[in-house]
């Protein structure tokens, strides 16, 4: 989009996930259950001027299987130890590594994501044979 229009500055990719259960590898505990996750581009913080709290702005969401949490969801997991570099599982299956942690969004906000995982994972996941891969909402 940025090559084709040159009034677009950049823009954001974002699809929500489905519900799912996020816990700590290695921790007991059942883990915190998410109805608002969603696979986005590297650019969603700075398009949407989302504060990163922790983990380096310039790479967060760039590599496979990376996450940021929010910071009411960091806390639920991690209390008061840095998440950063730690691993999550969702739905006690893939593993992810916390790649950062951002502000929670306020509540005038149109979404309030609790992870944003990378864009990068969502286009490599295998499909079911016949399964679509739907299009994302683009913000720019």
């Amino acid at each position: 989009m940025k090559n084709e229009f040159a009034e677009v500055e950049d823009f954001v990719r974002l699809v929500k996930a489905s519900p799912l259960l996020l816990s700590v590898q290695g921790k007991s505990g059942e883990g915190v259950r998410l109805e608002q996750a969603f696979w986005t581009s590297p650019s969603f913080l700075k398009v949407f001027s989302v504060p990163l709290l922790k983990g380096d702005p310039a790479t967060v969401l760039t590599e496979p299987h990376t996450m940021l949490l929010s910071a009411s969801v960091a806390k639920k997991l991690f209390g008061e130890e840095d998440p950063v570099g730690k691993t999550v599982l969702r739905n006690q299956g893939k593993a992810f590594r916390v790649a950062g942690v951002y502000e929670d969004l306020p509540e005038n906000s149109h979404i309030h994501p609790q992870t944003l995982t990378s864009f990068v994972t969502f286009v490599k996941m295998p499909r079911a044979p016949g399964w679509r891969l739907p299009g994302p909402g683009t913000a720019a």
